[in-house]
């Protein structure tokens, strides 16, 4: 399941370009910064205004799967609040927290150092 929405993910990517609208050229990855102990999610401004972002994460195995989605802000930044229950609920071998512009294809990482829980 995880798998076709990254999927479906990647043919909206596809399809936008297709269609003509106006995108930004994906530059390499950004970092994504999360405090950990609000939760707070930021990336710097680098996808399109309001364009909604794709959210998974990556385990250790290769398995990927959905974490949900946000909206860039106006700027371009990314800034949310992850919720907590689907925070603790994140198996503590995933290694990346990954959010990828829809439009942009712009993909902002979030690294996971070694930890035993969240």
């Amino acid at each position: 399941m995880a798998r076709l929405i990254v999927a479906l993910a990647l043919l909206c990517t596809l399809l936008a370009g297709l269609s003509g609208a106006p995108a930004a050229a994906a530059r390499g990855p950004v970092a994504l910064t999360i405090n950990p102990r609000t939760l707070a999610a930021s990336a710097p401004a680098a996808f399109l205004a309001e364009e909604t972002v794709g959210l998974w994460y990556n385990q250790a195995d290769g398995t990927a799967t959905d974490f949900g989605t946000a909206v860039a802000l106006a700027d371009g930044r990314l800034g949310w609040t992850i919720d907590a229950a689907a925070w603790v609920a994140m198996p503590v071998d995933a290694v990346t927290l990954v959010a990828q512009g829809w439009q942009s294809g712009q993909q902002a990482v979030y690294t996971f150092g070694p930890r035993a829980t969240r």
